[in-house]
């Protein structure tokens, strides 16, 4: 998932840096280097927000399943005690 937003970040930044520079008539060169830079950091900034979205979504699907797994093993339980009545 960090990869995943890492390239679409990077990729967004690249676009707009380029695009905002063709617009007001940098050169090439100066363009291309400030896309770069700004691919680098926004592809650092989408890898680090992936990470957390990453973890994020795994603590919630085991907490679902854990919560899941208490109330089938608290029903089995208490079928239990009935039947042992």
């Amino acid at each position: 998932m960090a990869r995943i937003y890492a390239v679409v970040f990077g990729s967004l930044g690249l676009c707009t840096a380029l695009i905002r520079d063709m617009i007001h008539g940098v050169s090439p060169q100066d363009a291309l280097l400030r896309g770069w830079i700004v691919l680098l950091f926004f592809s650092f900034v989408g890898a680090a927000i992936g990470a957390v979205a990453e973890q994020v979504l795994r603590e919630a699907v085991e907490q679902r399943l854990r919560s899941q797994m208490a109330e089938k093993l608290n029903g089995a339980s208490e079928s239990q005690a009935e039947r042992n009545k």
